[in-house]
């Protein structure tokens, strides 16, 4: 009797909510804070459409997947600079929200696999932080769709019936490839293929040499992602590999530790009370029960395991993360999408018992979840970073203009300083992206390209400047844009720079350079901007 309404209701909540992902990526794509990171992962992907070689011939901080991966969207950087490479960030995104769909349909109970999808989606994607994070041009949009994709590829090889066991050892080998490309897209994510791993290897009398397949994929992908780039890139691979992020200084790790727990519930308080709160309804229900009412056929079984697998992977990273020097929360970005197909077959599992019998009821439980996480959208601080500008003693600053906005506008006054052929000296690499200007070489990591304690010759061969280097580069550029980032950090330790060598670089400045024009509350920060055209 209730057919009719209950397709209808899906519907409507599938409508509304692809209608809440699509303006909150919007929102996200104009209205995003600028972010260091943006500059130097999409001047990468330009420098990889040229045909240059990440360590070879500049210097990157990640996987050797992502300047390809983002040469792909060279051409609309190209016609719209820091925008473009958003709007394709943002298509990933929304393809990775899409797949972890997919993957809770399959790991869901077999009757509750529409509301698993619909599921997936409100926990993964209906969050201004996860939207925001998601278009950003950084790993977290590519790595989540390797990530999502290998367990989608795990999902149809283990879980859907075939006959045919030479598809699901197809199906497995293109998994350890997948996971694979989002290892040699973010390095943390090489640790989430131990867990498929191990959930073929438990069920190698079912899936045969499937294990075996993904593992050798995995590893062979692996070797011919990074061994090229080793050969080629030398010292400066090993460098930026290893030595770079284990250099950083960090003083109060246990502070820095705690922010990070706190700061990751906050972002994804929604998924993380929905799948707590049906853990604890569960525990209460079967403390008065005394029995566990969960499916035991054999693709039921699976499907559970897997999901187990899938929390695996999210927390063997989610550890790595949390051990590192310095955890930033928006870290756990690209796992947020498994956390949700995950999760969504979880609860749904856990509530088989009574949802199965009552469409309406699964209904009522989605379109509860929506509405808290619209909610929580709605109330996010985020968006009032977005359109205020700050606070003038009791006053909040409205914007005239998004922060990209601002940032779109610099790149065209440097455009219209700059001669034919003009190089940019610059430390804020979203500008050299947004102008189409060359960049001085050796600022291609931004902020951090500055290394004051190297030699000439080990600053050339890591494609960084030291102050020799530093002044060369400044004596290279027609045009010049220095913010409040500029000099200012000192690598690889991540430390201030002194008093008295950012007083030697503003003198160096005024010797060569006369400022054209300042703009306040600019970019990453909020700093101030300042455009120089060379004496």
């Amino acid at each position: 009797m209730n057919e009719p309404f209950i397709r209808r209701a899906f519907l409507a909540l599938g409508l509304l909510t692809g209608a809440v992902l699509l303006i909150l990526f919007a929102l996200s794509v104009w209205y995003a804070e600028p972010n260091q990171d943006e500059g130097w992962y999409l001047l990468a992907g330009k420098y990889a459409a040229e045909g240059k070689v990440p360590w070879r011939d500049f210097a990157f901080s990640q996987g050797p997947v992502m300047p390809y991966a983002y040469a792909l969207a060279a051409p609309l950087v190209k016609a719209w600079g820091v925008l473009g490479g958003r709007i394709f960030t943002a298509g990933v995104g929304l393809l990775t929200l899409l797949l972890a769909s997919l993957l809770a349909r399959l790991l869901a109970p077999e009757k509750l696999r529409q509301p698993a999808m619909l599921l997936a989606l409100i926990l993964g994607g209906v969050n201004v932080y996860q939207a925001c994070f998601l278009t950003i041009p950084k790993t977290y949009s590519v790595t989540a769709f390797w990530l999502t994709a290998g367990f989608y590829a795990l999902a149809l090889a283990t879980l859907r019936p075939s006959g045919r066991a030479w598809v699901r050892l197809a199906l497995s080998g293109l998994a350890g490839l997948l996971f694979a490309l989002a290892g040699g897209s973010r390095m943390s994510a090489i640790f989430a293929a131990l867990a498929p791993a191990a959930f073929l290897w438990l069920e190698r009398e079912a899936f045969g040499k499937a294990w075996a397949v993904f593992t050798a994929s995995f590893l062979a992908s692996l070797g011919l992602l990074f061994i090229p780039f080793l050969a080629l890139g030398g010292e400066a691979f090993r460098f930026w590999f290893w030595t770079y992020h284990v250099s950083r200084v960090v003083e109060g790790k246990l502070l820095f530790k705690a922010a990070f727990i706190s700061q990751v519930a906050q972002a994804w308080l929604v998924p993380c009370a929905a799948v707590t709160l049906t853990l604890a309804w569960y525990g209460l229900d079967y403390a008065r029960q005394k029995s566990f009412r969960l499916p035991q056929a054999a693709p039921e079984r699976r499907a559970r395991h897997l999901t187990g697998w899938v929390w695996a992977a999210v927390g063997l990273v989610t550890l790595v993360h949390f051990a590192s020097p310095f955890p930033y929360p928006d870290y756990q970005v690209f796992v947020v999408p498994l956390f949700a197909a995950a999760g969504s077959a979880l609860i749904l599992r856990l509530l088989a018992s009574r949802l199965e019998k009552d469409g309406v009821l699964t209904v009522w439980l989605v379109a509860a979840v929506w509405l808290v996480a619209v909610a929580a959208a709605f109330s996010s601080p985020m968006n009032r970073e977005w359109f205020q500008g700050g606070r003038d003693l009791i006053w909040w600053k409205s914007r005239n203009r998004s922060a990209l906005a601002d940032v779109r506008a610099a790149g065209a006054e440097l455009r219209r300083l700059a001669p034919p052929g003009a190089v940019l000296f610059t430390q804020d690499a979203y500008l050299a992206v947004e102008s189409g200007l060359r960049l001085a070489p050796g600022l291609e990591m931004g902020p951090f390209s500055y290394f004051p304690d190297l030699s000439r010759e080990d600053a050339a061969r890591l494609h960084v400047v030291n102050r020799e280097r530093m002044l060369e580069a400044l004596r290279a550029g027609h045009v010049a844009a220095v913010s409040g980032y500029g000099f200012a950090i000192a690598s690889p330790r991540i430390k201030p720079t002194t008093l008295e060598e950012r007083q030697w670089w503003r003198d160096e400045m005024d010797k060569r350079y006369v400022r054209t024009a300042t703009l306040t509350g600019f970019g990453q920060g909020q700093t101030t901007l300042e455009l120089f055209v060379r004496r």
